[in-house]
């Protein structure tokens, strides 16, 4: 893995983000990563949650 994230952290970050997402529909949050950017609005399906960490991973 590069970057400075470990997949501990990545996976703790994707898991925060779908539980804050959860039960309120209007939440919206967007990660950049110089010119890439990925938004979750609403609660992740487990591969929505799998797709997350790996943008995470390929850029921490």
């Amino acid at each position: 893995m590069t970057g400075v994230l470990s997949a501990a952290s990545v996976r703790a970050a994707s898991s925060v983000l779908s539980s804050w997402l959860q039960g309120h529909a209007k939440r919206k949050v967007t990660l950049k990563s110089g010119d890439d950017e990925i938004v979750i609005d609403g609660p992740l399906t487990r591969a929505q949650q799998e797709l997350v960490e790996k943008w995470l991973r390929e850029r921490g």
